[in-house]
């Protein structure tokens, strides 16, 4: 009887606390960059404890055997080919739109957006009167969040101008037109369109027609966004366990899932010069504040 309480106590131990077998789950991270680290950790701390890594900057490419539930961090790592038979979660992607009608698997993306609801929220604790809010987007990944976005802005009444600028070259006549139409311009994640010509083009765009400039991606208020909004790497990396513990209960398997909070930066000096004046309650809300 001694023997039998020994074993499953060591059976227990060996059992994550989720109640979930560890080796059913694979990390795959397309390299060591830190923001993969960061949200591989944040992924196991939501998870439960750690899981078998890929790193495909020094193994190739693969997993062994055929995990439950395979999680890809970063763009490479979305894109690799995995069993058929195993859920895939990817994450840090921003370019990458895998579709699920193109494949076997269950296909979960967690956004690097933030939640729409909760980013109209914030624009409009920042900006009370907005009305219409222009979007600037061009890759394919990101026409889910656009149809996401209207319809958080039906229901907050804020009317979303969002069609895709397909050429980054068509971005001055884009402008031109929201002129007179837009109250604001929010840039998204996209990596196609997020360079010092277009930011400095928006910026003096937004300045020139006091018209606000927020971003859907940390650090561009030093390039001149009044408002930034972004979602830690950690933050994303936790989202992507708690969508893997979901899936593999057998619960209901979402397409795409957000990470929560919302992280919001604050440019004073942009922001006046496009005509906001700041309350002093967003201030106190942002987690950095540029004169």
């Amino acid at each position: 009887m001694k023997i039998r309480a020994r074993l499953v106590l060591a059976v227990c131990l060996m059992w994550p606390a989720s109640g979930y077998a560890k080796e059913n789950v694979v990390a795959v991270l397309s390299s060591e960059l830190q923001p993969y680290q960061d949200a591989l950790q944040g992924f196991q701390q939501s998870y439960g404890g750690p899981v078998d890594t890929v790193h495909l900057a020094t193994q190739p490419p693969g997993v062994r055997g055929q995990p439950q539930v395979i999680v890809a961090i970063g763009g490479k790592a979305a894109l690799q080919r995995y069993p058929e038979t195993s859920i895939v979660i990817y994450c840090m992607a921003p370019g990458a739109y895998l579709a699920p009608a193109d494949f076997r698997n269950t296909i979960i993306q967690v956004s690097m957006m933030p939640k729409p609801e909760r980013l109209l929220q914030s624009i409009q604790e920042i900006q009370p009167k907005i009305e219409r809010l222009a979007v600037l987007w061009n890759s394919l990944a990101y026409g889910g969040y656009i149809d996401d976005l209207r319809k958080a802005g039906h229901d907050h009444g804020v009317e979303i101008l969002a069609d895709r600028l397909e050429k980054p070259g068509v971005l001055p006549d884009r402008l031109r037109g929201w002129q007179g139409r837009a109250d604001a311009i929010l840039m998204t994640a996209d990596p196609i369109l997020i360079n010092n010509e277009n930011l400095v083009l928006i910026t003096q765009y937004s300045w020139s027609n006091h018209m606000p400039f927020y971003a859907a991606a940390g650090g561009l208020t030093e390039k001149g966004a009044a408002a930034a909004f972004s979602v830690e790497y950690t933050d994303i990396g936790r989202a992507a366990g708690a969508a893997a513990q979901k899936a593999m209960s057998g619960a209901a398997r979402p397409t795409v899932v957000y990470g929560e909070p919302l992280r919001m930066e604050i440019n004073v000096g942009a922001a006046r010069k496009a005509g906001l004046s700041l309350a002093p309650a967003v201030l106190q809300q942002a987690k950095k504040v540029i004169p």
